[in-house]
């Protein structure tokens, strides 16, 4: 019993230090992006902003954050359609 409570337990870590590094490297991308479309640095903003929006969105789903992964997918396809339309 001891051992199923101990593994629950390491389990809960993990996915809590999982969670948490995926919020802080969903941040510095986002932030990144944001500094690269202020000085105007293309394609850097398109894919580090994508990028976090993608961090974002996979840590909303494990953190079950719905409207997150709403927004961020949103995001994603914006931008996506954004790199296509430059593209054309």
């Amino acid at each position: 019993m001891t051992s199923l409570n101990t593994e629950n337990l390491d389990r809960y870590i993990t996915n809590t230090t999982t969670n948490k590094i995926l919020g802080w490297v969903g941040c510095l991308f986002v932030c990144v992006g944001a500094i690269a479309v202020a000085l105007e640095i293309d394609p850097l903003n398109i894919y580090t902003l994508n990028i976090g929006a993608l961090i974002y969105a996979i840590w909303g789903y494990r953190t079950k954050q719905w409207n997150q992964v709403a927004v961020n997918i949103f995001l994603i396809l914006v931008y996506t359609f954004g790199l296509i339309w430059r593209i054309i």
